[in-house]
């Protein structure tokens, strides 16, 4: 058994902001900035604005794609990752990061909590 695999990173801590031309705050829900002037030119990467901001300025995702079995194309990993910020069971809306990488999230902090037990959290 050889399962395909793609190895994405997901980052959420750079600042990098996109405005749109026109009047209005924030990029709408969706938006993908995968141009070369924007994001690495001799990498697969983009920015993905999945989440709506009602207040402030939206940070996008950056999301980058390290290696890929299944010869997914730009448009197929750019919507995989747009869809998966909608499947959050804890939110009704989509949210910033993709659910599986929100809650491996969650588990970690969690698991930090408990292994480090004896030890005042670092915030």
């Amino acid at each position: 058994y050889r399962p395909r695999l793609t190895y994405i990173v997901v980052n959420k801590r750079h600042h990098t902001r996109f405005f749109p031309e026109k009047d209005g705050d924030n990029v709408t829900a969706g938006t993908v900035v995968d141009s070369d002037d924007v994001t690495n030119p001799t990498t697969y990467s983009f920015f993905l604005n999945s989440h709506h901001s009602d207040k402030g300025t939206s940070r996008p995702t950056y999301y980058h794609v390290l290696y890929d079995d299944n010869k997914l194309k730009p448009d197929e990993v750019q919507m995989l990752t747009n869809a998966l910020c909608y499947t959050s069971a804890r939110c009704t809306r989509s949210i910033s990061i993709p659910a599986p990488v929100k809650y491996a999230d969650l588990l970690a902090f969690r698991a930090n909590y408990y292994v480090n037990i004896n030890e005042p959290p670092n915030t």
